[in-house]
């Protein structure tokens, strides 16, 4: 919270022990570190990276240098994130490069070993594109066009 300037900022803190206490109760800390690793690796490789959706919702994200955005000066809520009432897992989706996406695989790959690393994702697949209505004149080319054809 140092690093982020909000070591002395009361709501900042309060909000970093509930979700502290949240992580915690749920035993993500190991996910939230390794998020925080790989992270900070794509940085050093000076490769482009931004977290985005919900985990951007949360100060432990935030102070961990994966989410730019401070989610309290943005209102943006933690529980929509991570929640003891909900069964499913947090997920904090972050985008990279995607050229360079394979170095960042290998990466992941050497940190962690092979055997604790799947590759999962979200391709974007490209349709080509409908063509577009017929075009109609504006109201006033319609009135020109009118005139021109009965002035003939």
């Amino acid at each position: 919270m140092t690093a982020r300037g909000l070591d002395r900022d009361r709501r900042a803190m309060d909000q970093l022990d509930y979700e502290l206490g949240t992580i915690g109760r749920l035993h993500y800390e190991p996910y939230f570190l390794a998020v925080a690793q790989v992270v900070a690796d794509v940085r050093d490789m000076g490769i482009r990276v931004a977290a985005r959706g919900s985990g951007a919702g949360s100060i432990v994200n935030h102070s961990l240098f994966v989410a730019t955005a401070n989610p309290l000066e943005h209102d943006l809520l933690f529980e929509r994130f991570l929640s003891e009432r909900r069964s499913s897992l947090p997920d904090i989706d972050i985008d990279i490069e995607s050229a360079r996406r394979l170095e960042v695989y290998d990466r992941i790959i050497t940190r962690f070993s092979r055997e604790r690393v799947a590759v999962t994702g979200m391709p974007k697949t490209y349709h080509r594109r409908r063509r577009p209505p017929p075009r109609r004149p504006s109201p006033a080319r319609r009135h020109q066009h009118l005139e021109d054809a009965v002035r003939g």
